[in-house]
């Protein structure tokens, strides 16, 4: 449908960056809690929920690579555990994360692909929204949130306009901001996931700008909606 209303082939853009989880009965974070470290070349996040029997502890490791990983649309366990044990060395990340991977009782492996900046959202009365029309990398966590402007500002549209002005007020309100969000989560993972010098001027870079605010107001300004 995408390819059909660009009039173009389509191909997803990968971004070198592999992400890993692992999920077990075992963890040493309190409900609730999130925890983040940052390597050379990668992060990790160590979250914890449920109660009781029902805990569950989740770690997602974030890292650079050169190999080809493919996008693991249904999340199946595919994983290696060795492998994750390795890329964690790799990344000089803190060795008590392990203690869950080892435990774990579903591993997934997944690469990390964008979209481009898509020529027209629309073609007759097909239009796109969500990720078909600006799939972005996950590091600003905006996926859902602007598939539901996207509902938001069309609806609103329809509801005032006949079809082809509503789409064409639709995608001149929402293409501009998601755009913009598209280009500042492919570059905020690329940030994250530096090694050797460039991890010392990201971990730099972080601390003066949360020091000073900016890093807060970046995730925050991503939120407000645009409908």
């Amino acid at each position: 449908v995408r390819e059909w209303v660009v009039e173009e082939a389509f191909t997803p853009r990968s971004l070198g960056i592999r992400v890993q989880f692992a999920v077990s009965t075992d963890t040493s974070v309190p409900d609730g809690e999130l925890h983040q470290w940052f390597g050379d070349g990668g992060y990790a996040l160590e979250y914890s929920a449920g109660t009781g029997n029902s805990t569950r502890g989740l770690v997602i490791l974030v890292s650079g690579s050169t190999s080809m990983a493919m996008e693991n649309v249904n999340y199946k366990a595919t994983s290696s555990r060795v492998e994750f044990m390795q890329r964690l060395t790799d990344c000089c990340l803190p060795t008590r994360i392990g203690a869950v991977i080892e435990k774990s009782d579903r591993l997934i492996d997944t690469a990390v692909f964008d979209h481009r900046v898509l020529s027209r959202w629309s073609r007759g009365n097909v239009v796109l929204v969500g990720d078909a029309a600006h799939a972005m990398a996950p590091f600003l966590g905006q996926g859902a949130n602007q598939a539901i402007q996207d509902a938001s500002c069309l609806a609103s549209k329809l509801s005032q306009y006949d079809v082809e002005e509503a789409l064409l007020r639709f995608e001149q309100i929402r293409r501009p901001p998601t755009a913009r969000l598209m280009r500042t989560s492919r570059i905020l993972g690329l940030l994250e996931t530096q090694k050797g010098n460039g991890r010392s001027t990201r971990d730099l870079l972080f601390r003066v700008l949360g020091e000073v605010g900016v890093v807060g107001s970046v995730f925050a300004s991503s939120c407000l909606p645009v409908v």
